[in-house]
């Protein structure tokens, strides 16, 4: 037997929760929308290390779309099902159409990470659907966010490692509200962009512990700015994810701008401006990588010269495409 739940290619990779929620959310004609309603404002702790700010979308967790209603979450603690039942158990949750985040998976226990059994480290792993003995997930394996087949028995080894390990482990199924029907909100795209325009996100003002919206651009640059300081005395490292998500939201972005040309008169000069945007926030991501692999602080000055340009580029953006929205 074997059941597999539809699963959308998502064009965000960076964090792989992040990616599996909106691929789930993408997968059901009833949810899309929802991609185009959110996604617009981003959020990064007030910390000028970049292996640190956790830049991210803003309000796109499992837990985020429960309260709006657009899906139902279950919580389960893994004390309370016994091993020898664990793997019936989820294929019942997928039977119902149910995916799965496993927040507390050891991965000393998973072939396809470079931990296995080499180093213990706790990591979330997630579901999507079962097929003969095996699970298919959605993980990174090599670097790059890829759809596999998981043993049914590494997993549950990976999460009943040891029997006081399972004490405080829980777990959570998502399953699309299927008696809702979300359509895209102009008004709620309008004030995402005004939040992301001013740095604020749900009537919260950016602060001295987190950033929003524009002025990400701010920490990225003060990270950047910080590695070059410090670039003589070898202690700092770039992380790559900041930018990596960095290119996404402008990707995301460009996505939004098409659809709403769909729906209201859109200036050339939008258009023109997101495509630009875009394609220069990808050679700022393959510059930074280019960075880690020659260690060129030549290079972060150019980054720091681009992104400083392209904030300015995006403020043009975000108000000409406000004033669309206003007509």
């Amino acid at each position: 037997m074997k059941k597999i739940l539809p699963l959308a290619v998502a064009p965000i990779e960076t964090y792989q929760g992040t990616s599996f929620i909106l691929s789930v959310i993408l997968s059901y004609e009833n949810t899309a929308d929802a991609y185009f309603n959110n996604y617009i404002n981003v959020w990064c702790d007030n910390i000028h290390h970049s292996h640190k700010i956790n830049l991210n979308f803003a309000s796109v967790t499992w837990e985020d779309y429960r309260v709006k209603g657009v899906a139902e979450m279950n919580l389960y603690h893994l004390k309370n099902i016994h091993r020898d039942t664990f793997i019936d158990f989820i294929k019942e949750r997928i039977d119902q159409e149910n995916y799965l985040l496993f927040y507390n998976v050891d991965e000393y226990y998973l072939s396809y990470t470079g931990h296995f059994q080499n180093k213990h480290n706790i990591h979330d792993t997630y579901v999507y659907g079962y097929n003969d003995d095996f699970w298919n997930v959605l993980a990174y394996k090599g670097g790059k966010l890829t759809r596999f087949e998981v043993p049914m028995l590494e997993l549950l080894r990976a999460l009943y490692y040891r029997e006081e390990s399972i004490e405080n482990v829980s777990f959570c199924t998502f399953r699309p509200n299927h008696s809702i029907k979300e359509v895209i909100n102009l008004s709620k795209i309008k004030q995402s962009l005004w939040d992301y325009s001013n740095s604020e996100h749900l009537g919260n003002k950016s602060s001295a512990s987190v950033v929003y919206g524009i002025n990400t651009y701010d920490i990225l640059i003060q990270c950047l700015k910080n590695a070059l300081y410090e670039f003589n005395t070898d202690i700092f490292r770039v992380d790559l994810r900041p930018f990596r998500l960095f290119w996404e939201h402008k990707k995301v972005l460009k996505d939004h701008v098409l659809k709403l040309s769909e729906m209201v008169l859109i200036d050339n000069v939008v258009n023109e401006t997101i495509n630009e945007i875009e394609s220069q926030s990808s050679i700022i991501f393959k510059l930074m990588i280019k960075y880690k692999i020659n260690n060129d602080a030549h290079i972060l000055e150019k980054v720091v010269a681009y992104l400083s340009q392209l904030k300015k580029k995006e403020e043009k953006l975000i108000n000409l495409l406000s004033i669309a929205l206003e007509q």
